[in-house]
């Protein structure tokens, strides 16, 4: 058995995928050494790109009737992580696996310039906080960033294509963690606004030790902001 290093769940060693993040195990993860290599954000941490894929997008929640909830699927379209927000007042959720247990949690704060979201795991310990900046004009894409909880920012969010494309860059090299662009396969206008209001997007991750639920998280932020 091996255990994640991202929120602690013991899996099968055949495991390529968390079943309680949805973290991708290493091919040599077993081992102690491997397993601290895979830490997100580690100082000076240097990891072999795999571009791995994944799809995202909002989806009804309890609400049937209103797209609340964000799931992340791999590249199969199984589900790992669902956003399922915990009431129509806040821009509060839960984050679960696909086995229904809850792995984590998203707090939201607004503030007089931007809106500020806790990543928290299953014991609500603070690990990351996304902020978004609600000084933006109608149609024009927010700033988004990531901080770690000594202020530190992290990454940032750029965009290529208003809405319709952006990638996470790395503070302070300027790499690529993640790209995403809409997810319209059926080609089309009619397509191209259908996955614009659901945010359907293909997420193409350069940095196999980049957590699926900060992944998750900041599409969640973006949505939130958008």
């Amino acid at each position: 058995m091996k255990f994640c290093t991202s929120c602690g769940k013991q899996n099968d060693d055949q495991a390529a995928f968390c079943t309680g993040c949805g973290q991708r195990f290493s091919s040599d993860s077993s081992s102690p050494s491997a397993q601290q290599q895979e830490q997100p954000w580690t100082s000076g941490q240097s990891t072999q790109p795999t571009n791995l894929m994944f799809t995202t997008e909002r989806e009804p929640g309890a609400h049937q009737h209103m797209l609340t909830d964000v799931s992340l699927k791999d590249a199969s379209g199984k589900v790992l992580l669902v956003a399922r927000k915990q009431s129509l007042l806040h821009e509060n959720y839960n984050l679960v696996n696909a086995q229904e247990q809850v792995v984590g949690y998203i707090s939201s704060k607004r503030h007089l310039t931007n809106i500020s979201l806790n990543v928290e795991n299953d014991t609500h310990s603070v690990q990351q906080i996304i902020k978004v900046s609600t000084e933006h004009r109608r149609g024009i894409p927010p700033n988004c960033w990531v901080e770690d909880t000594s202020g530190n920012k992290q990454l940032s969010i750029v965009y290529t294509n208003s809405f319709l494309g952006f990638f996470a860059a790395k503070v302070p090299d300027g790499s690529k963690l993640f790209e995403a662009s809409l997810n319209s396969e059926a080609g089309g206008i009619r397509a191209e606004l259908d996955a614009l209001s659901h945010r359907a997007y293909s997420i193409n991750l350069f940095d196999t030790g980049f957590s699926a639920i900060m992944l998750l998280s900041i599409l969640v932020a973006l949505y939130s902001a958008g």
